[in-house]
């Protein structure tokens, strides 16, 4: 027998209580809810509104508009019922007595999944995904056998709910979820152990706090957050002023590319159906026969009356959602999950629509990692590279995560050609053979076009606002042409070209994010250097100029393991944040552990394997609450000595080489903390200090430079950031 639902049982009624929707928020917009016919009358009538499409039964679209349109609209002989005069009257009366079952508001939500990860640490970490446009915290977790580690063969997978802030039971839903499928896993649940085993699944039931505070469809700004995607976003209504212009949209972007999902579902509410991509046009997908039969499996899983499926499109067609966001920009396979034909039923239904979707849905994310094929794509010495990859009977480009090179493409059974390519590397494919609920296992090797070095790079770090001048070094620079140093990124459609100039040995790239040929949008997060047929994956980071946290010092300090353990300190840090660290070679190095603070918001630790580093400067990112950071601080590695300093850089060109050594631990250890070494306090790059300072990682570059270049100097850049 499945597991029942766990909510109830699990949270005691103090929680309950504390988590209890808050009262509605003064004077909220009016909006008035109608029912009226799908066909093209009503479609064109709406279009021309103030108006949001969004649900209902077939044949029939439910539509929220101001309440001074519904006469226009019956005085144009549509066939419009009004189901609610003012769509604050559906909001939920609050129970908290007998079963406990009740709504939470999005500190609620919060306090579960903490909860959730406090009960199962071995199982579940709290990540910040982002903010709201109010500054509310959008809260997820990450479930898998070993949280505390990113495993390099492990795909991901996403659950999404509440895009829409008053359809709220798609946010309980998700909640129910994360208990009922750890529970499980805990319980020795042989599905629940052999996903979780080999995956990442990641939660976020609530997308748009502010609206389920206000019972509002629309985020703060009047925006609906599931049509501010970018993928065949069109202007106009409720779409935003450009695509991601909403912290949440943007928040999941970020986290959606520093990830490859690839099989998810998106929860909403006002209708009980399933429905699959395209949404934006009628034409269907190469996939298009893989999804309908996912989504009849669900059909036959789910007890809910009067539930169905269907294509987006053919309901209704919307544009710049996230279903063909993931699918048509990032190649992943995502469904649009209707749990209830009341957004937000009476509390008192909560246990029924539960028992209706909690376990189908389980089943159905698990049965689409058994789905078709499964793997990694490397280069000869295991790091991960972000390959696109195509099936040749089913030619829809898809990509491997950017960080393991890992992926997963569900598939039905059958016999498959998969092609990898990525620039920088010779194409390589292979042969599976998908079973039924049985994935196909495929590892494609990667080998590099060309041979030749970069001996070490400098300044790969900058901020949206300021730009910088980073510098590269080695065989692999001499011979660039004009056009031939690129950033590149998922799945290599986003590509620009990066000005330099050629002083010899090394070249200086004239970084400037604001003038690459990208929307603002585009421009934050990790991004591959292309140096003509060299790529450095990864290398670059373009970080934002307010990452909304701050850090205030670095420390290290060696474990009795040998292992050190690297500690951020600050206030405000983001949850569940991670940090990589980038050396001298542009190579990246993640953490071996993460340890929890008792205070998550004032540190962040890492366990690292000191032989993973070689000599140079290690400079630290960080990704959390939807945006890229990196440090002032900095790891200089010498020798096996581990030492934390921070760079001024000069604002003269140095005219002899520095001669001071290391100091030498005086308990022997090889973690030396230079606290000395500045009289400025380190801090966060991007977080807005009213102060004038240079590139931080310039600093430290001019420190190896000199130490192994000294025939070459350039003035530092200086900038100042507020």
């Amino acid at each position: 027998m499945r597991p029942t639902p766990l909510i109830a049982g699990l949270v005691c009624a103090a929680v309950i209580a504390a988590a209890a929707v808050a009262a509605p928020a003064p004077s909220p917009p009016t909006w008035s809810l109608i029912a009226l016919p799908a066909d093209a009358a009503s479609k064109a009538a709406l279009a021309g509104l103030d108006a949001d499409v969004e649900g209902g039964r077939p044949g029939f679209l439910h539509a929220q508009v101001r309440p001074d349109d519904v006469e226009g609209l019956i005085a144009a002989e549509l066939d419009v019922r009004v189901l609610a005069a003012d769509t604050q009257t559906l909001r939920p009366e609050i129970e908290t007595e007998g079963r406990g079952f009740a709504y939470h508001d999005p500190e609620g939500v919060t306090w579960l999944m903490r909860g959730l990860a406090e009960s199962y640490p071995e199982v579940v970490r709290v990540v910040d995904v982002g903010r709201s446009v109010d500054g509310r915290a959008i809260t997820g977790v990450v479930l898998t056998d070993n949280p505390a580690v990113r495993e390099l063969d492990e795909p991901s997978y996403r659950l999404l709910g509440t895009h829409h802030g008053d359809e709220w039971s798609s946010m309980e839903v998700p909640l129910d979820f994360a208990w009922s499928l750890t529970e499980a896993y805990v319980g020795g649940n042989e599905r629940a152990v052999a996903f979780l085993d080999g995956a990442e699944l990641w939660i976020v039931p609530v997308v748009n706090p502010d609206g389920v505070v206000e019972f509002t469809r629309r985020n703060a700004r009047g925006v609906d957050l599931n049509r501010n995607y970018a993928y065949q976003w069109e202007p106009g209504g409720s779409a935003g002023s450009h695509p991601f212009s909403e912290p949440e949209a943007a928040a999941l972007r970020a986290l959606s590319t520093a990830r490859s999902f690839g099989h998810s579902l998106s929860l909403h509410s006002g209708a009980t159906n399933l429905g699959w991509v395209w949404n934006f046009q009628t034409e269907p997908t190469v996939d298009a026969d893989y999804f309908e039969d996912a989504s009849t499996a669900y059909l036959d899983a789910t007890t809910q009356p009067g539930f169905w499926i269907t294509n987006g499109a053919d309901w209704y067609i919307t544009h710049g959602d996230t279903n063909d966001w993931s699918y048509g920009v990032r190649g992943g396979q995502d469904y649009t999950l209707e749990l209830t034909q009341e957004k937000a039923p009476p509390a008192d239904q909560i246990e029924e629509f539960l028992g209706y979707h909690t376990w189908p849905a389980i089943d159905f994310i698990i049965d689409g990692s058994l789905a078709g094929v499964r793997g990694r794509v490397t280069d000869a010495d295991g790091a991960g590279i972000e390959a696109e990859l195509r099936v040749a009977e089913a030619d829809w480009p898809f990509h491997a995560d950017p960080e393991t090179g890992a992926f997963a493409r569900p598939l039905p059974p059958g016999d498959y050609t998969l092609e990898a390519s990525a620039p920088g590397y010779a194409s390589a494919s292979a042969s599976v053979t998908v079973g039924n609920l049985v994935p196909a296992t495929a590892d494609l090797v990667l080998d590099p076009l060309s041979d030749l070095a970069v001996t070490e790079v400098h300044d790969l770090e900058v901020t949206i606002g300021d730009g910088g001048e980073p510098l590269v070094c080695g065989p692999a620079v001499e011979d660039l042409k004009a056009g031939e140093v690129q950033l590149v990124r998922g799945g290599w459609s986003n590509r620009t070209s990066v000005p330099f100039d050629t002083p010899g040995e090394c070249i200086v790239l004239t970084l400037q994010p604001s003038e690459l040929d990208l929307e603002g949008w585009e421009l934050e997060g990790e991004w591959t250097l292309l140096l003509g047929d060299v790529a450095l994956p990864l290398a670059v980071l373009i970080a934002a100029n307010n990452p909304d946290y701050n850090a205030t010092d670095l420390s290290v300090e060696v474990r009795d393991d040998g292992l050190l353990r690297v500690n951020v300190e600050g206030f405000d840090l983001p949850e569940g944040a991670s940090i990589r660290f980038r050396g001298p070679l542009g190579e990246r190095v993640a953490p071996v552990d993460r340890l929890l603070a008792e205070d998550a918001s004032e540190s962040l630790s890492a366990i690292v394997n000191p032989a993973e580093f070689g000599d140079g400067i290690w400079v630290v990112r960080i990704f959390g609450r939807g945006h890229h950071a990196f440090l002032r601080d900095v790891l200089v590695v010498e020798d096996g000595t581990f030492t934390v300093d921070e760079y001024e850089a000069p604002t003269e060109e140095p005219t002899e080489e520095p001669t001071e050594e290391p100091t030498e631990d005086p308990t022997g250890g090889e973690v030396l903390d230079d606290d000395d070494a500045t009289d400025t306090e380190p801090e966060l790059v991007g977080t807005g200090c009213s102060c004038e300072a240079s590139n931080p990682s310039e600093g430290a570059g001019w420190l190896l430079a000199l130490l192994l270049l000294p025939r070459y100097t350039r003035r530092p850049r200086r900038s100042s950031r507020s």
